[in-house]
C-alpha cells in the first residue's frame, strides 16, 4: 500500500503547477478584460462629453440667436411705435397749436401741414439776427454795447403787440414774429461777445439767458392758447373740437374722448329732445 499512494501522490504534486498556471492565465485575461472594459467606459465617457458640450454650444449659439432675434423684434416694433406714433401725431411736431379754426391765425400752411407761425419764422430769424450781428461787430459798424441795446429795444417793442393782443392778421404777425427772432438774436450774440469769460460758459450763460428771456414769451404763450381753449363753445364738441389736442380744462367726468364723446352725444340729444 506504500508504494501504491506515493505515485498518487506524485501526481497530485504534478497537477498542481497547471491549476496555478491557469489561475494565472485566467487572471491575466480577466486584468486583460477589465482594462478593455475600462478604456471602453472611458471612451464612451469621453464621446458623452464631447456630445455634451456639442450640445450645450449648440444651446448657447441658440439662446445667442434668439436674444438677437429678441433685440431685433423688440426694435422693429419699437421703431413701428415710434412711425405710429408720429403719423398720428404730427400737428405737434410742426405745430403746437390745437389743429381747429380758433387758432389758424397762429399757423401758416404749406400742403396739408400746418406751422406754427411763431416757431418756424422767429427761430430761423434768430438764426438770423445772430449772424447779423456778427458780421456787424467783424465790419465794426457798432459797438457791442450799442448793438445789444438795439437788440433788447427791438425785442421788447416787437414783443409787446404780443402781450395785448393787438395783432390778429396772418401776415402782420409773421412780419412781427421776424422782427423778435431777429431782434432776440443780435440780443443773445451780444451778450455772447460781451462776457469776459471761456467761450464754453460764455455759451452756457447765453443759454441761461436766452432760457431767462423765453421763459415768460412760453409761458404767456401757453396760457393764451390755454384761454382760447377755455372760451372755445365748441370744447369737447367732437364734431367740432379735436379733443385730443384741446388745451381746455377738462371736465372731472372725462375719460377718453369716445366715452366724452357719447355722454356729449347723449346730452345733446336729451336737449333737443326736451326742447322739442
Amino acid at each position: 500500500m506504500g508504494k501504491d499512494e506515493n505515485p498518487s501522490k506524485m501526481k497530485v504534486l504534478e497537477n498542481i503547477p497547471i491549476n496555478y498556471s491557469q489561475l494565472n492565465s485566467t487572471r491575466l485575461n480577466n486584468q486583460s478584460n477589465i482594462i478593455e472594459k475600462t478604456i471602453n467606459i472611458n471612451q464612451s465617457n469621453i464621446i458623452k462629453q464631447s456630445d455634451i458640450i456639442e450640445q450645450l454650444n449648440i444651446n448657447e449659439q441658440f439662446n445667442i440667436n434668439k436674444q438677437s432675434k429678441n433685440k431685433n423684434n423688440i426694435k422693429h416694433s419699437k421703431n413701428l411705435r415710434i412711425k405710429a406714433y408720429l403719423q398720428k401725431n404730427w400737428i405737434s411736431l410742426f405745430s403746437h397749436h390745437p389743429p381747429c379754426s380758433h387758432f389758424q391765425d397762429h399757423t401758416f400752411r404749406i400742403g396739408k401741414y400746418h406751422f406754427c407761425i411763431g416757431c418756424y419764422i422767429g427761430y430761423p430769424a434768430g438764426f438770423l439776427g445772430i449772424l447779423l450781428g456778427n458780421i456787424i461787430l467783424l465790419q465794426n459798424w457798432l459797438l457791442n454795447i450799442v448793438l445789444l441795446i438795439f437788440g433788447l429795444i427791438g425785442f421788447v417793442l416787437g414783443y409787446i403787440p404780443s402781450f395785448f393782443h393787438w395783432i390778429h392778421r396772418k401776415p402782420l404777425k409773421m412780419l412781427q414774429k421776424f422782427i423778435i427772432g431777429i431782434s432776440g438774436g443780435i440780443l443773445l450774440f451780444s451778450i455772447y461777445k460781451i462776457l469776459p469769460v471761456s467761450p464754453f460758459f460764455k455759451f452756457l450763460n447765453t443759454f441761461f439767458a436766452f432760457n431767462i428771456i423765453m421763459a415768460p414769451v412760453f409761458l404767456k404763450h401757453y396760457f393764451s392758447m390755454r384761454n382760447i381753449c377755455d372760451t372755445c363753445p365748441d370744447k369737447w364738441n367732437p364734431e367740432k373740437c379735436p379733443v385730443k389736442f384741446c388745451l381746455a380744462k377738462r371736465p372731472s367726468s372725462f375719460s377718453n374722448s369716445s366715452n366724452f364723446s357719447n355722454s356729449f352725444h347723449n346730452s345733446h340729444t336729451s336737449d333737443s329732445s326736451d326742447s322739442s
